[in-house]
């Protein structure tokens, strides 16, 4: 397996931008790692916070598995404004069922997508004042 990551982040980002209620409310603005100056507020922020590889006996990689930040970022004083944006989120990267994705010139399997913790906080910047509210989802991804 190569380049689980970026093929964990295209499934991220089409599993987030396909879903109608998200369009309609985020548009397209899912971005990783930072977002463009001058964004419009709320978006969404991806970012890999760590990988684990499971390899068998013979060195080989069994599974990758991506843990991957996803935040809702608001420019307001509260983040309960937006819920129903943060619960969305979850039901639409919570995967239980196996989904075989081309990503790349690879094929595989996602075997699943479930949030590890909740992640909450504040920061300034440029003058700004931003709520971050997401989870830690980790990726079970193994070879098609």
């Amino acid at each position: 397996m190569a380049n689980e990551l970026l093929g964990a982040e295209r499934w991220l980002y089409a599993k987030l931008t396909a879903d109608t209620t998200l369009q309609g409310l985020i548009g397209s603005r899912i971005y990783s790692d930072v977002a463009p100056n001058g964004s419009s507020y709320p978006l969404i922020i991806l970012s890999n916070n760590s990988e684990q590889d499971v390899v068998g006996a013979a060195g080989d990689r069994l599974l990758a598995r991506p843990l991957y930040l996803v935040n809702l970022v608001t420019n307001t004083g509260s983040v309960a404004v937006y819920e129903q944006l943060i619960n969305r989120i979850d039901e639409v990267l919570t995967l239980t069922v196996p989904e075989v994705v081309t990503l790349g010139s690879k094929t595989y399997t996602i075997l699943s997508c479930v949030r590890e913790r909740t992640v909450r906080y504040a920061q300034v910047e440029d003058k700004t004042d931003l709520r971050y509210i997401g989870g830690l989802y980790r990726l079970d991804i193994a070879p098609a």
